[in-house]
């Protein structure tokens, strides 16, 4: 018995010395791998950090873009309305400039129609004395307070015609009646 004990506790003996061999290779192989790992692990936690810096510099970089991009919006926004603005006054300017234009047109359009055809034909004709008229083109009343009354008292005498010369008469009458221009007291 002592012999199989002996011999059992050599097998035993043998059986550890194998176990702990066996746990020594596998330890050398795990720590590789293990190191391996902690190193992959390292180089991992660096790009992060890497990779949250450089996110950080970029995000400081948009933020000052937008900064910029917005300052740049406002001058262009101040530019529109400025030039907005000046299309209106310009527009404005010119629709003062067809209003006095018109004006200085129709100055003779309370005198009725085809008074220009009228005046025209008065330039070309020749006549023995002076043909005064419209008589409104040559009244000015200095004090305006007075101009009401006038017109009221006055009013049709305004688009009378005057010859200085009676011999002239018959040709206005005849002016007159050929450009359908009608005079109170002619026709």
């Amino acid at each position: 018995m002592d012999a199989s004990v002996k011999q059992l506790k050599a097998t035993i003996l043998g059986l550890q010395t194998r176990i702990a061999e066996e746990s020594a290779k596998t330890e050398a192989a795990t720590q590789g791998k293990r190191e391996e790992v902690h190193r992959k692990l390292q180089q991992a936690k660096e790009d992060v950090t890497s990779a949250e810096s450089y996110k950080s510099d970029i995000c400081q970089q948009k933020r000052q873009k937008q900064g910029e991009l917005d300052g740049y919006t406002a001058v262009g926004n101040d530019a529109v309305a400025k030039l907005n603005k000046l299309k209106d006054d310009i527009q404005q300017a010119e629709h003062r400039l067809e209003g006095f234009l018109q004006q200085e047109k129709d100055n003779l359009a309370p005198y009725g129609n085809n008074i220009k055809a009228v005046l025209a034909e008065i330039g070309k004709k020749k006549w023995y004395g002076e043909v005064l008229g419209p008589l409104g083109m040559y009244v000015r009343v200095k004090d305006q307070k007075w101009a009401p009354i006038l017109r009221m008292q006055l009013g049709n005498h305004m688009y009378s015609f005057n010859v200085t010369d009676g011999r002239d008469l018959p040709q206005l009458k005849e002016l007159f009646r050929r450009t359908g221009k009608y005079v109170s007291g002619f026709l």
